[in-house]
């Protein structure tokens, strides 16, 4: 598990996230639409390998925990992560060159907004999950090495 990598990740997606809640506030020709377009598609395979790779070595740590506490924590927040995986295919579904073009003030809202979550679900990565996998992941090793 590298979180550390994960971390680096994290900070990918706010400036792709960041840089795509810009061209949105500031689109004015087709042309910006199609860039949104690419920007949209680019971000959203970003996002996904992000996604499964949480899965693999972080979700799967926290959720064999023997603690029921970050079990739960750790199945909870999995199932947030499928809220947010469910609202992105809804919001890139959507939002398409003809949907950015003939609402371009509703994409830029969009687009904050889908920012403004990013934002949020990475601090309670980085705040709680994190470490939370990470001294799993440490105990489990100590615990073997006990053996």
């Amino acid at each position: 598990m590298d979180l550390l990598s994960m971390a680096r990740e994290h900070r990918e997606l706010v400036a792709g996230a960041a840089s795509l809640s810009g061209l949105a506030s500031a689109l004015k020709t087709p042309e910006d639409a199609d860039q949104a377009v690419v920007q949209l598609a680019a971000f959203g395979r970003r996002l996904t390998d992000h996604l499964i790779a949480e899965d693999r070595d972080v979700y799967s740590v926290l959720m064999s925990d023997p603690d029921p506490g970050i079990r739960s924590l750790a199945a909870d927040a999995f199932g947030d992560v499928g809220g947010l995986v469910s609202a992105w295919r809804m919001l890139s579904a959507h939002w398409t060159r003809t949907a950015i073009l003939a609402d371009p003030a509703r994409f830029a809202d969009a687009m904050s907004s889908t920012l403004d979550a990013l934002m949020l679900r990475i601090e309670l990565e980085e705040n709680l999950l994190y470490p939370a996998a990470q001294a799993a992941a440490h105990g489990r090793r100590a615990e073997m090495a006990d053996a």
